[in-house]
């Protein structure tokens, strides 16, 4: 009887062993993934089409180990998660991002992007990166998103941001 008991005990073991190792293999993927990671935080995404914009505090992409240099913004495609060429560079955090209409809008606690002033807001082209001269506002303070009613979901969508207004428009808070 206990030799009947350890062999069936045995056999369970084997067996969800077995088992087990199917499973986890057919889970896990040989082939690492292509997705980028970040060397600082990312504070803002956005999604338009086919292309992940982020905006944050990093100085690099992390692709398959090795750093590439993008400054505070980055894309990636949705398609593949592989790093895309775009790379406008930010000489501050980037807390804010929206893209429509072929452009991507950015808010922070910047000056410049890519060497062309900006204060604190800029609109960029979302398939170069390069900075749209129409659209140079001049604003005191650094803008930042919120989620629409968060904390509370029973308030109206906020915008938030330590600022006062562009000059010759009204403060509404």
């Amino acid at each position: 009887m206990r030799r009947g008991l350890k062999r069936l005990t045995v056999l369970i073991a084997v067996a969800g062993t077995v088992l087990a190792g199917t499973s986890a293999q057919a889970a896990v993927s040989p082939v690492p993934a292509n997705t980028p990671g970040f060397n600082g935080a990312v504070w803002a995404v956005a999604y338009a089409g086919d292309t992940i914009y982020v905006g944050g505090d990093f100085t690099a992409a992390l692709v398959n180990g090795k750093p590439v240099t993008r400054n505070r913004l980055a894309a990636i495609s949705a398609k593949t998660g592989s790093l895309l060429s775009w790379a406008p560079e930010a000489n501050g955090q980037v807390r804010a991002i929206a893209a429509s209409g072929g452009s991507v809008y950015i808010g922070g606690s910047f000056s410049a992007i890519s060497g062309v002033k900006r204060d604190s807001l800029a609109r960029l082209n979302g398939t170069s990166g390069a900075v749209h001269s129409s659209f140079n506002h001049s604003l005191t303070g650094q803008p930042y998103a919120r989620q629409p009613g968060w904390p509370d979901p029973r308030r109206s969508p906020e915008r938030g941001g330590r600022r006062r207004p562009a000059p010759g428009a009204p403060n509404r808070r």
